[in-house]
């Protein structure tokens, strides 16, 4: 019988696939050829030349495409599971991989590795059984031998599906064949750790797996097998993120979808494919360039778009920096301005502070003064009283005084007692106490002279004496009392002038207190009215002068009417 040729060729003319089969094992040419059918579907290739695929368990030749070759990736496509493998149960490969993926997420049954297949088509596996016979606790490894006939399952022994692998054990474990093994894809999808022996054979998928990230290596002498099945029993979670990360990679490189566009991928990049196309290339390359031209006149357009966008924009923030300034600018004016108010109004509290002080010292200052125009009143008062007993004495001694005098005298002490009520100010105040001392003191006592008459009118005299003494004595207390009055509204009215000026110490009360004692100490001392009023007069210009002039003018205040006689 002449050797099996296991391969098929594939062309595509006038827009149809042709498929040309010379032969291969089982069902493995018309599953491959429905894949690269349904690729086309999808991508709707253009014409292209024959294309020879290679279906048996490894190819050595690195220019013709095959499933699995020897040491290199080069012009590797998918195998035929990813249509079927009826012959060992497989009708449909996504039905395949979702049973063992919906059995693999439930718990296992046995914390063993589990393994099932023939030993007849590679040494490698002849040793594993022997491994296994070894370490039974670890191991469940059966041997299935069937004859080749249909279907593999109705003609073997101790056939177990996959799914059912999966569900019964922990760990699985995948080996080589003849070659290379289809096993190994359907297993990545179990949840499963994966203990994968070495092997030169490799498939399309095999440059992007990694191992510790989606399987768990085992050498290909199997020396490490023991060690690795107990590291994964020992680290079984570490050995699951192994498997989660193995599930994850199914689900892209070893779907359906993915077969195709590797598919896709083998034809679209063939050498044969180019030749065959090269003139629709060309065309396809006038109109890509046409397009790309388009492109770049879009691009352009949204560019000079995106350039006046921008344009706007920067303007946008250009006019919402200046009014940011300008808000900026108006908040610092503001904020200027309360500063400006706050010392401002601090200056004004100080200075009305310094004002109520001033107030309170004034205050001071007039019931001070209050008191000395008190005191000097009093003086005054007993020097009239004093002065007019004196008088009266002289008189009752020396005069015969008759009823009209006294009547004259009272007149006279109202009259003066009324000039003394409507006096403005100290000025007048002290010309009507002037007038009164030298009409009742001088003029009426010439008259006195001049109207005696007889001596025994002496005891009337002296009871008009008396009556004058009273007289006199009530109008001087009326003058006093008058004059304190006239000299208490006087320091207030000085106090109140001298408000602004004053300095805001107790120079001014000191001055005040000591000038009034000198003062009613002289009016003591005094022989006559004249005396008096001068020193009254005198008091109070020096206290006047002194407060007015005590900050600017300190030195000179001593000197103020300090001639008597000008100042009367």
């Amino acid at each position: 019988m002449p050797p099996l040729i296991e391969e098929f060729e594939i062309k595509k003319i006038d827009g149809k696939l042709i498929f040309t089969d010379f032969g291969g094992y089982e069902s493995r040419n018309p599953s491959t050829f429905w894949s690269i059918n349904e690729a086309d579907k999808q991508y709707n290739w253009k014409d292209f030349d024959t294309i020879k695929i290679y279906t048996a368990d490894c190819q050595d030749s690195e220019n013709n495409y095959s499933y699995s070759k020897y040491n290199s990736y080069n012009n590797l496509v998918p195998d035929f599971h990813f249509h079927c493998w009826k012959e060992v149960g497989m009708d449909d490969y996504e039905n395949f991989i979702k049973n063992i993926d919906n059995e693999g997420r439930n718990p296992y049954e046995i914390n063993k590795v589990g393994w099932v297949g023939s030993s007849a088509s590679s040494d490698n596996r002849k040793l594993l059984l022997n491994i296994a016979k070894d370490n039974k606790k670890l191991f469940d490894f059966f041997e299935n031998k069937w004859t080749r006939s249909s279907t593999i399952v109705n003609n073997s022994t101790n056939y177990i599906h996959t799914a059912d692998l999966v569900r019964k054990y922990s760990i699985l474990i995948d080996i080589e064949g003849y070659g290379y093994s289809g096993r190994f894809k359907h297993l990545l999808w179990s949840h499963r750790p994966v203990l994968m022996v070495d092997r030169p054979y490799t498939e399309y998928f095999f440059e992007f797996l990694k191992e510790w990230e989606h399987y768990i290596p085992v050498k290909r002498d199997l020396s490490d097998l023991v060690e690795k099945t107990k590291w994964c029993m020992e680290n079984y979670d570490k050995a699951l993120e192994i498997a989660k990360n193995a599930y994850e990679f199914s689900k892209i490189y070893l779907t359906r979808e993915a077969c195709y566009g590797w598919w896709n991928y083998t034809i679209c990049n063939s050498n044969q494919y180019i030749t065959m196309r090269a003139l629709e290339d060309e065309r396809a390359k006038v109109e890509a360039y046409e397009l790309e031209l388009l492109e770049k006149m879009r691009l352009e357009q949204e560019r000079l778009a995106e350039l006046e966008r921008i344009k706007v924009e920067e303007t946008e923030k250009a006019r919402i920096v200046r009014m940011g300034a300008a808000k900026l600018a108006t908040a610092r004016m503001l904020e200027a301005a309360k500063t400006k108010a706050t010392i401002e109004a601090n200056i004004a509290a100080e200075k009305a502070k310094a004002i109520v002080e001033a107030e309170k010292k004034i205050i001071k200052i007039i019931e001070i003064l209050t008191v000395e125009a008190e005191n000097i009143a009093t003086l005054f008062s007993t020097a009239v009283k004093n002065e007019a007993k004196n008088i009266a004495t002289e008189l009752m001694n020396t005069l015969k005084i008759d009823k009209p005098i006294i009547t004259k005298t009272k007149t006279f002490a109202k009259e003066t007692a009324k000039k003394v009520l409507m006096s403005k100010n100290i000025d007048e105040l002290r010309i009507v106490t002037r007038e009164v001392s030298c009409k009742i003191i001088e003029c009426e006592k010439n008259k006195f002279f001049s109207d005696i008459i007889k001596a025994e009118k002496a005891l009337a005299a002296e009871k008009h004496a008396n009556k004058m003494i009273e007289t006199i004595t009530s109008e001087a207390d009326n003058i006093a009392f008058q004059i304190m009055i006239s000299v208490t509204n006087e320091a207030k009215h000085i106090s109140t002038e001298l408000m602004n000026s004053v300095n805001k110490d107790n120079s001014v009360v000191t001055m005040t207190t000591e000038t009034s004692k000198v003062a009613a100490s002289n009016i003591l001392k005094a022989v006559d009215i004249d005396v008096i009023n001068v020193i009254i007069r005198n008091a109070f210009i020096e206290i006047a002068s002194r407060s007015m002039f005590n900050k600017d003018d300190g030195n000179n205040s001593n000197e103020v009417c300090g001639d008597t006689d000008t100042c009367n």
